[in-house]
């Protein structure tokens, strides 16, 4: 995983409960990670006070802060593959959970031009010589 800030992952915490606790009938199979986020979010606000008011104990509660970190991204990656597995990795509902949806390239048409600059079908060049018959 990588480095996530305090701050950036207790947003995308927040996002994710809410959206999961607003698709609640889509999504009963998250209640009880819900709560343990809910729980998580709650503690990581009250240490982020904590590690403002208080200097002495700044380094245990930035200790405790980086675990908590760690575990909601792990949970986050597992709310995100129940999520992707109920709506599906393509579908937009996928914004609302701050995820992207999969979203394939536009093909791009190739065009051959001669040296006029006018289309050309494709087909075999005159330059390739045969390919010879197998001898058996």
């Amino acid at each position: 995983m990588g480095a996530t800030s305090f701050s950036e992952t207790e947003k995308n915490l927040d996002l994710r409960l809410r959206s999961i606790e607003e698709n609640q009938a889509d999504l009963p199979h998250l209640e009880v990670p819900r709560q343990r986020g809910a729980a998580i979010l709650t503690e990581m606000r009250e240490l982020r006070v904590k590690q403002a008011s208080l200097t002495a104990d700044k380094q245990e509660a930035s200790k405790r802060l980086a675990v908590l970190n760690n575990e909601a991204l792990i949970l986050m990656t597992s709310m995100d593959s129940a999520i992707r597995a109920q709506y599906g990795t393509r579908s937009e509902k996928l914004v609302e959970f701050g995820r992207k949806p999969f979203r394939s390239q536009p093909r791009i048409k190739v065009v051959l031009v001669d040296e006029n600059g006018q289309p050309v079908k494709p087909g075999p060049t005159p330059e390739e010589p045969p390919e010879p018959s197998p001898k058996v």
